[in-house]
């Protein structure tokens, strides 16, 4: 599976940094505070695609949003499922929060089988063909009600 990588900005804080025209060009060369989890992939992420920035590491992606809603941080990056979950969770969240996705920045999801587990590596390709092709926003409404 593969997300797309995006960043989800408190819409006030950006407006003050940025005008609607300039966020692209704000975007690409971001020096904002940037909440990611801590030691994650995505705390690596931050640093090489977004390297003037000021990653502020925090130990839940709650603890991440909590800072974001409370405009201790400008934006916090995740994958494009995650920040949707955001958005769905948050009541009225396009007037406090937005969202960015990056065509060219992408989040692959992966299994590891260790080697001598031949069979087990074989039964999850299978399964995996077998599983339908979903986006985010599909996979959002499969498992909502769940």
């Amino acid at each position: 599976m593969t997300f797309r990588q995006g960043l989800l900005f408190n819409r006030l804080q950006l407006a003050k940094v940025a005008g609607a025209e300039k966020v692209k060009s704000y975007v690409r060369n971001y020096t904002g505070s940037i909440g990611v989890i801590e030691n994650s992939s995505y705390a690596s992420y931050a640093k090489i695609n977004f390297p003037h920035a000021q990653i502020k590491e925090y130990a839940t992606w709650d603890k991440a949003i909590e800072a974001l809603t409370k405009g201790e941080v400008l934006s916090v990056y995740r994958d494009e499922l995650e920040i949707k979950k955001v958005l769905s969770s948050i009541a009225q969240s396009s007037l406090i929060l937005k969202p960015i996705y990056f065509t060219d920045l992408t989040d692959p999801i992966a299994i590891a089988v260790k080697a001598e587990n031949s069979h087990l590596l074989y039964w999850l390709n299978i399964f995996l063909e077998s599983q339908p092709k979903m986006t985010s926003d599909e996979i959002l409404e499969k498992y909502k009600s769940q």
